[in-house]
């Protein structure tokens, strides 16, 4: 998604763009197995193995991390070198793209897109022209990994343009079949449907004075049709919604899981946000940032998401905060202030 909004950007200002994934283009069946221990992460117990690995990566050397990425020789040259582009972004943690680039691109500038709040360490390679980091603390932890800071910009992470459009609150009030005199909590399941216990969640936040719920399954379509026969008073059942920027202007506050998509979106729409039960790795740093920068609450079980929802209802001041700390992370159209920097390199090169 952040590939294609920066696309979008760099053709508005008429470019010629390519985007690939480099998995699928090696292998499509590695692709799908990539997707399928994705979504094993969530599975208790696999969750542990998943952040062990990904902890484990800090610990190795970048020849062992290298060895690995050197598999992808062929298809990242090849794909480089036949389009001849005269910029690379690279928008995932990839270390195939820097990795080869002394060696067989050297001219052509690079720049890296790091989609976490955190700093996955794959995404750290000096053959980088410059990264551009969604927040002060990923720039930090880049500067500790012996980049300089002239090759680091923070900008925020883009999110689609949609999200600049202006919105008719009142319409999509009646859109979504919704009461306006009422509070509204939004539920991400994810785009895969992922979020655990959300049954016993739904089950709760039903029992809620005055508050009305959005629960949005993403493509989860087995989630969906267990939810949708439940007999909720106050909870709306979604599918996966393309104009999620309409969900997010009809929230008051929102319970998620923490991937930086995510909470880019959160970060420019100010949304009062519970990350429930991070998996370690990458989702975990991302909610210790924002529960240290006091942009978001981290929820551990069902329990504590009740609680937190609680407490915004009763003090409303609680989501304020939030939103004003919310603000801080904002830097503007993060799309606008990548792109236009970027083409400088262009330039300079």
């Amino acid at each position: 998604m952040i590939a294609n909004t920066l696309k979008e950007k760099y053709e508005e200002l008429g470019c010629e763009v390519l985007v690939f994934d480099i998995f699928n283009e090696y292998s499509r069946l590695m692709n799908v197995m990539m997707e399928k221990l994705y979504l094993l992460s969530y599975k208790p117990v696999i969750d542990k193995i998943y952040g062990y690995l990904y902890h484990s990566t800090d610990k190795e050397d970048g020849d062992s991390l290298d060895r690995f990425y050197a598999l992808f020789k062929d298809i990242v040259v090849n794909i480089i070198t036949g389009f001849n582009p005269d910029l690379i972004v690279n928008t995932y943690n990839h270390r195939s793209v820097p990795l080869f680039k002394n060696t067989y691109y050297p001219d052509i500038p690079l720049i890296s897109v790091i989609t976490e709040y955190t700093l996955p360490s794959f995404w750290v390679h000096d053959s980088n022209d410059k990264f551009y980091v969604a927040c002060d603390t990923t720039k930090e932890r880049l500067e500790n990994h012996g980049i300089s800071p002239e090759k680091i910009a923070v900008t925020g992470i883009p999110v689609r343009e949609n999200f600049e459009r202006k919105l008719d609150k009142a319409e999509l009030y009646e859109k979504y079949g919704l009461d306006p005199n009422k509070k509204t909590l939004v539920i991400f399941a994810g785009t895969y449907g992922v979020l655990k216990q959300l049954e016993r969640i739904c089950q709760g936040v039903d029992q809620f004075e005055g508050l009305q719920t959005i629960v949005v399954c993403g493509l989860n379509h087995k989630l969906y049709k267990k939810l949708t026969k439940r007999d909720y008073k106050n909870i709306i059942i979604e599918r996966y919604i393309n104009n999620i920027e309409e969900i997010y202007e009809l929230g008051d506050f929102m319970v998620t899981k923490p991937g930086g998509t995510v909470l880019s979106e959160i970060v420019k729409t100010k949304m009062p946000v519970i990350l429930y039960d991070p998996v370690p790795g990458q989702e975990l740093e991302n909610a210790m940032i924002f529960s240290k920068l006091k942009a978001g609450i981290i929820a551990k079980n069902v329990n504590e998401v009740l609680d937190s929802i609680n407490y915004f209802l009763c003090i409303p001041e609680s989501t304020e905060l939030i939103r004003k700390n919310l603000e801080k992370l904002d830097y503007g159209n993060s799309t606008e202030l990548i792109v236009r920097d970027s083409l400088k390199l262009i330039k300079d090169s």
